[in-house]
């Protein structure tokens, strides 16, 4: 007869791993948020691995435990920018083109408002950081992907409401790349102490892109 392990030991060892992972977690956000400061108070090139230790409080050894380079930890921070912002614009691709128009524009310019500070430093990271020479080709292409993934869902909407009969524009991929410029650039005049709530600001983008395409003004 073999022995077993005591009762409990494989619970306790579920909850430890578990307790651990978070830790782990927990620890990798926490030198994201710290790089996400650091970089764009003090740019890409000038702030070193030690530097965000040491801001932690942690050895610079344990920092690499969670992140192989200075430039994996860059990456991961636009990668996670890039994936909440195509997670909470996407919409619904069931819906008419105009309702669906209109929700990506409210979601696009709400996403810029909500979360301005991050918006802000990506901006900042972006142009300090030269992507083309602080990432790895691997790493440049996965967010390419990433930013060809709003452009595309932009232009499907419109591909499909011109289509359908309901908008009226001359060039799908150059109304597209002005619906995101107009919505990306709303950051730089939003004041939150300002007369207009962000959803009030949502709704007149959304009215701007409805003239924009010659679309017909929802009626409520």
């Amino acid at each position: 007869m073999t022995k077993g392990r005591p009762a409990g030991v494989d619970a306790v060892g579920s909850e430890r791993s578990a307790t651990a992972s978070g830790d782990v977690q927990s620890t990798r956000e926490r030198v994201l948020d710290v790089a996400r400061k650091m970089f764009a108070e003090n740019g890409y090139e000038r702030t070193t691995v030690a530097a965000i230790a040491r801001q932690l409080d942690i050895k610079a050894p344990a920092l690499y435990w969670h992140f192989a380079s200075k430039e994996e930890i860059l990456f991961s921070i636009i990668e996670d920018y890039l994936a909440r912002f195509v997670d909470a614009a996407s919409v619904d691709k069931d819906r008419s083109p105009d309702d669906r128009l209109r929700e990506m524009v409210r979601n696009h310019v709400l996403f810029q408002l909500s979360w301005r500070s991050d918006v802000e430093r990506y901006e900042i990271m972006i142009r300090a950081a030269q992507l083309g020479r602080a990432l790895t080709a691997d790493h440049r292409k996965q967010i390419t992907a990433l930013q060809r993934t709003v452009l595309e869902e932009y232009r499907a909407i419109l591909r499909s409401g011109v289509q359908a009969g309901c908008f009226l524009l001359d060039d799908v991929t150059v109304t597209a790349f002005a619906l995101i410029t107009m919505c990306e650039q709303v950051v730089s005049w939003y004041r939150p102490e300002g007369r207009l709530e962000p959803a009030e600001i949502a709704a007149h983008y959304v009215s701007l892109a409805e003239r924009m395409v010659g679309m017909r003004p929802a009626t409520s």
